[in-house]
């Protein structure tokens, strides 16, 4: 599995297509980025692609993808049912 959530310390390690971790520097994107970044994340959850198919090489773009596919898959399970 390529990103791994510690529920103890609330922390997310991603890890490469080869399971092994990346280092995840904070200050290494600017924000508008990795919100961009999230968003393509989102898009490609609502598109139907898994976690495995994680399109980024580096870490912090890794797990921001993650974090907008997560939330797609939030989003889409909180939709009201009509």
């Amino acid at each position: 599995m390529p990103i791994d959530h510690d529920e103890m310390f609330g922390e997310l390690s991603v890890y490469d297509k080869g399971n092994q971790k990346l280092e995840i520097d904070c200050d290494q994107m600017p924000s508008s980025a990795y919100s961009s970044i999230m968003k393509q994340g989102e898009s490609d959850f609502n598109r139907g692609l898994e976690k495995a198919d994680n399109p980024h090489l580096d870490g912090e773009s890794r797990a921001a993808w993650f974090e907008g596919w997560t939330w797609g898959a939030y989003n889409a399970q909180n939709q009201p049912k009509h």
